[in-house]
């Protein structure tokens, strides 16, 4: 049986996770301290820390895409830990890690646990499909209609099926 105050956990947690994936769309980052801890780590850019540390990762990401969104697929809050399932759109209008604007529309697949304290973000971890990004950036070439296929959004799982046919192939 969920408790009263459990469930209010619950719900703080995820309002809280809500508001930080918000920021990122709107880009207004005057609340951060609202929802991300002092000792907030971000264990995929741990250089940047706390809710300033947050603004920063915010920055760089509004930096590299215009239009930037995420729509949420799902959200779990069990304990002191919020799953968050979410899908990252935007055009890519500025530099990432040095890799020039293309211009190009893209969609990447992402899946983030972060820990909580005190109501507010604490830990972040991430799984993201950082090669399917890469190849809609351009900046990964793959062959033929294994681009065609990575393009049109074709699940990871069967990228890599389809790569591994197409390199057991002879040449």
């Amino acid at each position: 049986m969920i408790t009263q105050s459990t469930t209010m956990a619950a719900d703080v947690a995820t309002r809280a996770v809500r508001q930080a994936f918000a920021t990122f769309a709107s880009g207004d980052v005057t609340d951060v301290e609202t929802f991300c801890h002092a000792d907030y780590w971000n264990n995929e850019a741990p250089e940047y820390t706390g809710p300033q540390g947050f603004r920063t990762i915010v920055a760089i990401m509004r930096g590299a895409f215009s239009d930037l969104s995420y729509q949420e697929q799902r959200i779990i809050c069990q304990g002191d830990a919020v799953a968050l399932w979410t899908v990252m759109r935007g055009r890519h209008t500025g530099q990432l890690h040095g890799l020039r604007p293309t211009g190009r529309v893209i969609e990447q697949r992402q899946m983030h646990w972060i820990r909580m304290r005190e109501g507010k973000l604490a830990e972040h971890h991430a799984v993201r499909d950082d090669l399917g990004l890469l190849i809609q950036l351009g900046a990964m070439v793959i062959p033929g209609v294994l681009a065609e296929a990575a393009g049109a959004g074709i699940p990871s799982c069967a990228l890599f099926d389809a790569a591994v046919r197409a390199a057991a192939m002879p040449s």
